[in-house]
């Protein structure tokens, strides 16, 4: 190979074709070029090399050959920013440490090599630490998903265990209403037939709190009434102590005001105690309790305890 046709097609523009014997032959031959006429005779030449570059391909380049032709800074520049593939890119290193050896004086050039891929590699660092970020993502992305599939199951887990629950026929309904308005009714002709002169009943007891440590008998487990409210119809309580799962109401029962009505309608639970109330007042309860569709329970006991554990019973078997 040999750039001799390179400057022979320049100088055949001009009408000169002088029989060309070697490189340097050739170049005091171009140097001949009128000034006015070199950047013709010039581009000619670099179309000539660079078609050359293209026809060859990356691979079959001879770095040290270009040199002696078409000259050092001609062949630099093209071997460096001569567009190639990104795999090729090791052979761009390779060249120019070839033209470097040749050289070793022009430092300038080897640094502009290392800026170039210096440039490539924090470029790849950036795409690499961008992807790093999205794998993270997306891992959360998985963890979140698997965390809200494992509520799902145990969800589904639990509704599967539940038994079905049997909705109320229309009819059942029907009758509950018709119930409830009897109800009504006779509470009404209740209040009309009640007689006036007070009835012999007890005189409503202080309840008694159950001090922390001396529960004797086993502790009941008062867990399904957590969060409930138990109204206590019968009693009165010196003071609201804490240490019980449930919101806990009284009232004496000795009188039908607004506090009366007040604990039965914010009750979930209504408790009388029977043998401290009137039977109207029980008849009241017991009426209201029927109409909303409370649960009601008459007990005996004035201990607060005892009485949440016959309630939480009571519930575990109904349920």
């Amino acid at each position: 190979m040999n750039g001799f046709p390179c400057i022979e097609k320049s100088l055949s523009l001009f009408n000169y074709s002088p029989t060309l014997k070697s490189d340097l032959h050739a170049r005091r031959e171009a140097q001949k070029v009128a000034q006015e006429d070199r950047y013709t005779f010039w581009q000619a030449a670099n179309a000539e090399f660079v078609k050359e570059l293209l026809d060859i391909g990356a691979m079959g380049w001879v770095p040290i050959e270009y040199k002696k032709h078409y000259g050092p800074s001609r062949t630099r520049f093209c071997i460096m920013y001569f567009p190639i593939a990104e795999s090729l890119e090791d052979l761009r290193t390779k060249y120019i440490s070839l033209l470097f050896k040749r050289e070793r004086g022009d430092n300038a050039f080897l640094l502009r090599r290392i800026g170039q891929l210096t440039d490539a590699a924090h470029k790849q660092t950036v795409k690499y630490n961008k992807l790093l970020r999205q794998l993270d993502e997306q891992k959360h992305t998985i963890a979140t998903f698997q965390d809200k599939i494992g509520v799902a199951n145990s969800k589904i887990a639990s509704l599967t265990e539940q038994q079905p629950i049997t909705e109320r026929s229309k009819d059942d309904i029907r009758r509950i209403r018709v119930l409830k308005s009897f109800v009504g009714e006779l509470l009404a002709e209740l209040w009309e037939m009640r007689p006036e002169e007070s009835e012999d009943v007890q005189e409503p007891p202080v309840l008694v709190e159950d001090a922390h440590g001396t529960q004797t008998s086993p502790i009941p487990d008062l867990a399904d009434l957590e969060g409930k409210t138990v109204s206590i119809i019968g009693g009165y309580r010196s003071r609201a102590r804490n240490g019980y799962p449930c919101n806990i109401i009284t009232h004496d029962g000795r009188k039908h005001n607004s506090h009366f009505y007040a604990a039965l309608q914010q009750a979930d639970i209504i408790v009388v105690l029977r043998l401290f109330v009137s039977h109207a007042s029980m008849w009241e309860a017991k009426a209201y309790a029927a109409a909303e569709d409370k649960p009601i329970f008459y007990v005996q006991e004035i201990n607060i305890r005892s009485i949440l554990n016959i309630v939480a019973e009571n519930n575990e078997q109904k349920g």
